[in-house]
């Protein structure tokens, strides 16, 4: 298959084993030429410490609450390897405080630096 492809996976990654997530990124490193994919994903420290970010643990309780569990986080330090594994090259990876501090007038409340934006 020859033809252009974008992969947009926002909001998804953190619902989902590391199992089907690999699937995707394998089915997606066989396209030639790879995909443009974007993606959000929760950093894993947010599931085994959420005390760390603030409004993690409420936000979490308020999830369990309406049996919307998050299963899935990568350490941004080991994205790159994990795409690398299916011939996928990480492009950038931006933090809610990186893209805060890039694209809003300041204004943008606390919150959420659990959450990247990523580029493979």
């Amino acid at each position: 298959m020859s033809i252009p492809t974008t992969l947009i996976w926002e909001g998804v990654t953190n619902y989902l084993q590391r199992e089907a997530i690999a699937e995707v990124f394998a089915l997606a490193g066989q396209f030639p030429p790879a995909p443009r994919s974007y993606l959000t994903y929760i950093d894993k420290k947010v599931l085994d410490n959420p005390s760390v970010f603030f409004g993690a643990e409420r936000l979490l309780k308020d999830l369990d609450a309406i049996e919307e569990r998050w299963t899935c986080g990568f350490a941004p330090e080991e994205l790159a390897d994990f795409l690398q594994s299916f011939h996928l090259r990480l492009v950038e990876d931006k933090s809610a405080e990186d893209y805060r501090e890039n694209y809003s007038d300041g204004q943008a409340p606390e919150g959420y630096e659990f959450y990247h934006v990523a580029w493979p």
